[in-house]
């Protein structure tokens, strides 16, 4: 069961339905297997962001000992290391694969105690946490909003400040849209383990929308395997945007930063891709 709203339309209707077509059902949760080694990639790099994200939440009276939401928490790459800091962390993701394995790693780290892992869909978040308390922080990380459109993310947005407590804080990493434009490239690939994903990029202006034709192989001793051809488009957002998108949604933006550290936006600059937002549920 998910939720589901029709792209950007204004006339969209919220609405829930079975529904198995999305890219993400089928990347995520039919074939986890082809994104996870990516995730993996980025469990040593979580470590570090984890820290970061801590003091971004103490700086902003979210201390230790707070309950704190992880949406599209994935294998707990980013919730395992928070609760090592102390953190009462619930972790939400679609795949049922990655969230037993963030149960794995947790374990691994001692900190079953401190972590929830919950299958739910980004979509339908209302129904992951509504018997949970209030959350004081809340992080979406690796640019996990924008796939489902405008609308289901000011709706997932509206329904994250109905759950966390008043001046609660909401930390969304995102890609920044002003720096995918300036330095665009048409084609590229990325690999991981064994698996290998050839890209190729295009942009809808009209739309705001990057859509890309991903390709992936598994590499077995000398060969590629096939592993299928995926269209992976999502909406994508520059600082307005998400500006906007947050203060009409019950959240006061605080920061807009290109990293954790709080370090300024450059567009210009070829390693500033990230958009780091903090917001404060008015």
């Amino acid at each position: 069961m998910e939720a589901f709203i029709d792209s950007d339309s204004p006339s969209s209707v919220f609405m829930v339905r079975m529904s198995s077509g999305h890219w993400t059902q089928k990347l995520f949760v039919e074939k986890p297997y082809l994104f996870l080694p990516f995730l993996e990639e980025r469990k040593k790099a979580g470590v570090s962001e984890a820290l970061a994200v801590a003091r971004l939440f103490r700086k902003h009276g979210v201390r230790s000992g707070s309950r704190v939401l992880d949406l599209c928490c994935g294998i707990g790459r980013m919730a395992v290391p928070l609760a090592e800091h102390g953190y009462d962390v619930v972790g939400v993701d679609m795949s049922p694969d990655y969230v037993k394995r963030a149960r794995k790693y947790a374990a691994s780290k001692h900190v079953t105690r401190r972590t929830k892992f919950i299958v739910g869909d980004y979509r339908d978040i209302e129904s992951a946490i509504s018997d949970e308390k209030p959350f004081r922080g809340i992080l979406s990380a690796f640019t996990s909003m924008g796939y489902y459109g405008r609308n289901v993310d000011r709706r997932t947005f509206e329904l994250l400040a109905k759950h966390s407590a008043r001046g609660g804080i909401f930390i969304l990493d995102t890609s920044n849209r002003d720096w995918m434009l300036r330095h665009f490239e048409r084609k590229g690939y990325e690999m991981a383990g064994n698996v290998l994903v050839l890209e190729d990029r295009d942009f809808d202006p009209e739309r705001s929308y990057m859509v890309n034709r991903w390709e992936y192989f598994r590499i077995v001793g000398p060969h590629l395997r096939p592993e299928g051809v995926y269209k992976v488009d999502h909406r994508i957002y520059g600082p307005v945007d998400v500006k906007e998108l947050l203060e009409s949604t019950g959240w006061a933006v605080v920061s807009l930063s290109a990293d954790y550290d709080g370090n300024p936006i450059d567009i210009m600059a070829r390693d500033k891709s990230q958009m780091v937002t903090v917001a404060k549920r008015r």
